[in-house]
């Protein structure tokens, strides 16, 4: 009878950590797919900025008489091309991520991670990680937000993005407050 009952215990255990491990690897892939996304964005307004330096530094040059207007009208038309390429990047970014932190606000929340991550002892590095994770995911948009202002852009919807923040907040609140133990 014990031999049954620790076999059963044995599968129980892996069953659990076999589910750990998918639930950590299916936020992985959503998470590496927000930060390339995040990182997209910093990639096309770096190069935004490297255009309207080179234009800046020919209309300096122009100023001095080394360098001729063709060459900065032509730098920048090219920066205005590019701002407005990095404008519609901003966009699609902020989009897309949103619906990236809604995904991952929903494995999280509706598969209720944080209570599995914290288990009994109530604190994994795991868990830590992932409270991490989307405080990074946070600062991310807090800072497309930011780039829609100093673009003269209309500010996105945030509210939704503070709903699924939130969401996640309670979520490993709640699971933090079901594991305590008294002293």
């Amino acid at each position: 009878m014990y031999r049954q009952t620790s076999s059963h215990s044995k599968k129980a255990a892996r069953m659990v950590a076999t589910s750990r491990a998918q639930a950590m690897m299916a936020l992985d892939s959503v998470w590496w797919k927000l930060r390339g996304e995040l990182d997209g964005y910093v990639d096309a307004a770096e190069e935004q900025v490297r255009a309207y330096e080179e234009a800046f530094e020919l209309l300096a040059g122009y100023r001095h008489c080394s360098a001729g207007f063709s060459q900065v009208r032509k730098a920048y038309s090219q920066a205005e091309a590019i701002r407005v390429t990095t404008h519609n990047k901003l966009r699609s970014t902020w989009r897309v991520t949103s619906n990236l932190l809604g995904e991952l606000a929903a494995l999280i929340v509706d598969g209720d991670v944080f209570t599995s991550l914290l288990g009994s002892d109530c604190h994994t590095e795991q868990a830590e990680q992932t409270v991490a994770q989307v405080k990074a995911a946070a600062s991310g948009m807090r800072m497309l937000q930011a780039r829609f202002a100093v673009g003269g852009l209309p500010p996105p919807d945030a509210a939704p993005v503070a709903e699924v923040v939130t969401r996640i907040q309670r979520a490993y609140q709640d699971a933090k407050a079901g594991c305590e133990q008294p002293a």
